[in-house]
């Protein structure tokens, strides 16, 4: 009897195992699914007889128990949480993991788990699962009216997204109508900060000739004797004061024609153009010129090249007289020798006394200065920061198609030329042009924005003289003003950023999604449609963000496939089988051998 009752417990172990191996090949198509395996144990035994230790003194040896094997019993269940292939879907709102890690998903009350990221957006922009689980996460802060009808934005204040506190998981919205509002082009004092205002990169060449014509500059009191110095009332350039702040020179608002125009004549040895935009979006395309006017006898670097830098705004405005898209000295913004203390209010850094200064180069092509203003402490060079105005008055602005009604005047945005060397107390001996950046030279270095290299341009004989033309490139290289957009495109990345391309062709990470790790995977309960729940051997869930904390990246257009082995799985079956058929077998010899017991009774 007891060799039946053990062939009947294999056939239910092996029974359970083909169960097992049956789920795994069915659901060998399933995304994330993790295959299970099967152990098994001896169920108990029997003993027929106990051991008996060596007895020395009656010559007697050690005895083994006598034990009968009763059968065997499914000792576990387990899922293997091995990696699935990545298979790419183009999806965009498809997700894989690849690593630990588990999307969270609120179902109803519950919060539930998985490594299935076939995600959609459902018609009120919410990420779901297949199931309809809502994907959780932590997003940005998103606004609208009251009206149903409105589009939701995003704006610079509220785009932040607090990944420090899990409290600020919730579900995932990204509504199809969502637009970004428009962000104004900053005006930062921060030399060092390379993500404000207009950033500018490339080489002015430093062998590059003084200009012919930069004489012109002389005379209109905007450039002194190869140093800058401030323009004043009565000067030589008093035809640039702006008559509406009376005793300040000032450019910025001129609304008049100026004759003569300092700037008609003037061929700049380098232009770069640009575009900034105001707080309503409306963009405003800047140009830039830059002037060598000669070399300083300064200290402490002697025979340093130096530029004149002049911005104007060369938007073309319908029903303007001003914005011709030329560049005049009736848009010009400002640059060296330019007054701008008049423009902002006392305190700021801005309202030096000094005019913008040049841009000059140290022996190692480095800024020795950036074409700003010292602070009022003298201890650090600011960025010029320049204003657009309004120039067509209230009543015109508000009819203009560019400028709209809700045109801000004025508006201001900041150039960053490069951080230059470190700078001396104030006082010191060793100031540079009459502006109070004392520098001390070399002792940076840094090569963050234009350098004056030598000899970065070509040569050719012409003539038979040999003739050298300086190599210009300066650029902008990015600047953090744009316009309004809408939404065209999402994207995830490898933390589980979920990033917005708008019309505007600016990206901005409007969700991240929150991965769940835990002690004990295997401790989690299954409890279908690709989900699991925490059990009592899980432990709690650990939330963080993809990448960090040992949990692993996301990969977006992308699906991690089941892990089942189909070779493994099929041959686990064939060996299934085999113990099936066995103990199938041995309860066909125990019913024989019982059949020829009870013969033997007749």
């Amino acid at each position: 009897m007891g060799s039946m009752y053990a062939a009947i417990s294999g056939l239910q172990a092996s029974s359970r195992w083909l169960d097992v191996i049956s789920n795994n090949v069915s659901n060998s198509q399933t995304v994330g699914f993790k295959s299970a395996r099967v152990t098994f144990s001896d169920l108990v035994s029997q003993g027929l007889s106990s051991a008996s230790a060596a007895n020395a003194g009656s010559n007697l040896g050690g005895v083994d128990p006598n034990q009968l094997g009763l059968g065997v019993t499914v000792q576990s269940i387990q899922n293997i949480f091995t990696q699935g292939a990545i298979e790419t879907t183009g999806n965009p709102t498809d997700v894989a993991i690849t690593g630990n890690g588990f999307f969270t998903v609120k179902s109803g009350s519950q919060t539930l788990y998985t490594r299935a990221g076939n995600f959609t957006l459902d018609s009120d922009g919410n990420l779901v699962t297949a199931n309809g689980g809502l994907v959780q996460g932590w997003s940005s802060t998103l606004t609208r009216t009251n009206d149903a009808n409105t589009p939701f934005r995003i704006t610079a204040a509220n785009n932040t997204l607090d990944t420090g506190d899990v409290s600020k998981i919730g579900s995932i919205t990204i509504p199809s109508n969502l637009e970004l509002a428009p962000q104004a082009t900053s005006a930062d004092l921060a030399v060092a900060d390379k993500n404000k205002g207009v950033i500018f990169g490339g080489n002015l060449d430093s062998a590059t000739p003084p200009n012919a014509n930069a004489a012109v500059l002389n005379a209109a009191g905007l450039v002194t004797g190869g140093a800058t110095a401030p323009l004043a009332a009565g000067a030589s350039g008093a035809a640039l004061s702006n008559p509406a702040v009376a005793g300040n020179v000032n450019i910025n608002t001129i609304n008049t024609p100026i004759a003569p125009d300092p700037f008609a004549t003037l061929t700049p040895d380098a232009v770069t153009t640009n575009t900034v935009y105001d707080s309503v979006g409306t963009p405003h395309t800047i140009t830039t010129w830059f002037i060598q006017v000669g070399q300083t006898n300064s200290t402490p670097v002697a025979n340093a090249p130096q530029w004149a830098w002049y911005s104007f705004d060369t938007s073309t405005v319908a029903g303007s007289t001003v914005f011709t898209g030329t560049p005049s000295a009736a848009n010009c913004l400002g640059g060296t020798g330019i007054n701008n203390s008049a423009l902002f209010a006392a305190g700021d850094p801005n309202t030096s006394t000094s005019a913008f200064g040049l841009i000059s180069f140290n022996g190692d092509g480095s800024l020795q200065t950036n074409g700003g203003c010292d602070n009022l402490a003298n201890t650090v060079q600011s960025n010029p920061v320049l204003v657009i105005t309004n120039q067509l008055g209230a009543a015109a602005a508000a009819a203009n198609p560019v400028l709209g009604s809700g045109a801000i005047d004025p508006f201001d945005f900041s150039q960053n030329f490069g951080t230059p060397d470190t700078f001396t107390a104030a006082g010191a001996s060793n100031l540079t042009g009459g502006f109070g950046q004392a520098l001390v030279a070399g002792a940076n270095g840094l090569r963050d924005g234009l350098t004056g290299d030598y000899g970065n341009g070509t040569t050719s004989v012409v003539g038979g003289v040999s003739k050298y033309t300086p190599n210009q490139s300066v650029t902008v290289e990015k600047q953090d003003g744009y316009s309004e957009g809408v939404l065209t495109n999402i994207a995830v990345d490898q933390t589980g950023k979920v990033n917005a391309t708008f019309s505007n062709n600016q990206t901005i990470a409007v969700a991240q999604l929150a991965l769940a790790s835990f002690n004990n995977d295997g401790g989690l309960n299954s409890v279908g449609s690709n989900y699991y729940q925490t059990s009592a051997n899980s432990g709690l869930a650990i939330y963080g963000t993809a990448g960090s904390n040992g949990l692993g990246t996301t990969t977006g257009g992308a699906l991690e496939a089941s892990n089942v082995d189909l070779t493994v799985e099929l041959t686990n079956m064939v060996v299934a089988q085999r113990m099936f058929e066995s103990n199938a077998r041995m309860v066909t010899t125990a019913d024989s051998v019982m059949s020829d017991l009870v013969n033997l009774g007749r």
